[in-house]
């Protein structure tokens, strides 16, 4: 990806980290989801422990311009938290290749299942999900908003993760 750099959760400045989501966040989410999302992700940043979770910022002339995390759920599925990508750099392949590396992290750390969330109306996220083998499983109710649930296997035909653990650890 060129013209960006690759910086993780050490390496980011977090005050204008959480001031870049919150700017997606008010342009694009309710005050309800956005209060949410905001509590949720500083959670995650101040309790954050690298064993099972993974954080990736995108920088563009020393500006953030793309998140992503994955978050323990037990230890055969992960949970993909957030993809964000300033609307001024969409359209450019960073959030494919976000997912790409997620996939890769949960599959190198052995875990059997990837799963999301995502709001109903974000139509372009879903078609990413689709590409990158993601099946929707159902729609239920998060802070009270109709969220859309996928989830990729990282198994292999054999039972084993594609990254070489073995799903029964």
């Amino acid at each position: 990806m060129q013209g960006y750099v690759e910086r993780n959760l050490e390496e980011v400045d977090r005050e204008e980290l959480l001031e870049f989501v919150h700017e997606i966040l008010e342009a694009e989410c309710g005050l309800q989801v956005r209060n949410q999302l905001r509590r949720s992700i500083q959670k995650y940043i101040s309790e954050f422990e690298p064993s099972g979770r993974h954080f990736v910022a995108l920088y563009s002339d020393e500006t953030p311009r793309a998140v992503l995390a994955v978050d323990r759920v037990n230890s055969k599925r992960a949970v993909l938290k957030w993809i964000f990508v300033a609307e001024s750099d969409r359209k450019k392949g960073l959030g494919s290749s976000l997912v790409d590396r997620a996939i890769g992290f949960a599959e190198d750390a052995g875990y059997d299942r990837l799963v999301l969330g995502t709001m109903t109306q974000m139509e372009s996220a879903h078609r990413l999900y689709r590409k990158k083998e993601f099946v929707y499983k159902e729609q239920v109710k998060f802070w009270r908003r109709p969220m859309m649930i996928y989830e990729r296997s990282l198994l292999k035909n054999d039972g084993r993760t594609r990254g070489g653990g073995n799903s029964s650890q």
